[in-house]
């Protein structure tokens, strides 16, 4: 999906500025603007297609450009995709900046 160029060239740009930042404290916001912005891309760039699973118990999708090209992603497992970014950043934290205990 090729979408906004802007847009895509502003979310690479976040996701190079990562890199120093990885083991910090500050690398929490930084991965939650890149997430974010890729959910926003999603959002305005994509629509969600529902796929029939042979796996029994288990829902896939897959996103679809709104382009002309009309490539479609990778499926993505329903019970595994989170789009509250709420939630999002606290695992993030929980994650780069696990409590002591």
């Amino acid at each position: 999906m090729s979408g906004k160029p802007a847009a895509v060239a502003a979310i690479l740009e976040k996701y190079k500025s990562l890199k120093p930042l990885l083991g910090e404290a500050s690398c929490t916001k930084a991965i939650g603007d890149v997430v974010l912005d890729c959910l926003q891309f999603l959002h305005e760039e994509a629509n969600q297609l529902e796929l029939l699973s042979m796996v029994q118990g288990k829902q896939y999708f897959a996103f679809e450009g709104r382009d002309s090209k009309k490539r479609i992603s990778r499926p993505v497992n329903q019970a595994l995709f989170l789009t509250d970014i709420k939630i999002i950043m606290e695992l993030l934290g929980a994650i780069v900046e696990p409590k002591a205990g």
